[in-house]
């Protein structure tokens, strides 16, 4: 295992463990997801790392805690058609955390040019479209609508934002153009349903699946505690909008150890609330 440019690197048991090439500290995290366990061993460099440098971690986890809680699905019997290429659900709302929002950038400038420029230019009509509708009236509580619905806080930003029709910006000819490299709230969403279903914004039907872990979460906590903020999360076609203003944030560092330990300790502070809760 050789750390080029990346200060923290990921194993997961069962994988040829590989010693790193340069120092750096050893962490184990170990869950129980869904009764079953899942061990990750992180390698964290010694020197300085950013918000950013959390997000190919939190992706891993992500996509294993997704791993087991599609095998519980598969065991129920129960069939969930998200893949790649299925675009349905790909108008709704994404939230970001901050340190997915300092990696987007680096993200997107992996992208060949060609690819690059309309990715960016559909940043920029969704964000100016979304300025102009102006912020959604938000509920301090739940409230029943007419129909017998009862809409939640969330729900309604939810709603307002599908009623603009905007497709996300990453989506090309009905795939996302940084699939591998994905949000992790896209990773952490099944529907065991048809994709008819996806197609509208239908908040309360049941058809989404609860995942045990909300990894993107546990990195917008991390951030929060280090800078000393609130929990914040970006709209995913507003982000070139924040990093514009707020790129200065992409610049700060902590010890890379550091980093993990923290993020490890919010990880466990949040698995078992989520599981008893599910």
């Amino acid at each position: 295992m050789s750390f080029p440019s990346a200060a923290v690197l990921v194993e997961v048991e069962g994988s040829p463990p590989t010693p790193p090439s340069e120092p750096c500290e050893t962490f184990d995290l170990d869950l129980s997801i869904l009764g079953r366990p899942l061990r990750l061993r992180i390698h964290a460099r010694h020197g300085p790392a950013g918000l950013a440098d959390l997000v190919p971690l939190g992706r891993r986890l992500a996509d294993e805690v997704s791993e087991r809680v599609l095998g519980s699905l598969r065991t129920a019997g129960l069939t969930v058609p998200c893949r790649k290429g299925c675009a349905a659900c790909c108008s709704y709302l994404v939230p970001l955390s901050l340190p997915e929002v300092c990696h987007l950038a680096r993200d997107l400038s992996g992208l060949p040019m060609g690819v690059r420029r309309p990715v960016l230019g559909r940043f920029a009509q969704a964000a100016h479209r979304i300025i102009q509708a102006g912020p959604p009236k938000v509920p301090d509580k739940p409230v029943q609508l007419a129909d017998g619905r009862v809409t939640s806080p969330a729900g309604a930003v939810g709603q307002w934002y599908a009623d603009l029709h905007l497709e996300c910006p990453l989506l090309q000819e009905d795939a996302c153009c940084l699939y591998s490299d994905r949000p992790i709230s896209c990773r952490q969403h099944f529907a065991h349903c048809s994709p008819e279903f996806c197609a509208g914004f239908r908040p309360g039907e049941g058809k989404v699946v609860p995942v045990p872990l909300d990894v993107s979460r546990c990195l917008g906590l991390l951030a929060a505690a280090l800078e000393g903020r609130e929990l914040e999360a970006v709209i995913l076609s507003l982000a070139m909008e924040w990093l514009d203003g707020n790129f200065h944030r992409l610049e700060r560092t902590w010890p890379a150890p550091e980093l993990v330990e923290h993020f490890c300790r919010i990880v466990r502070e949040q698995t078992p609330a989520v599981e008893l809760a599910a």
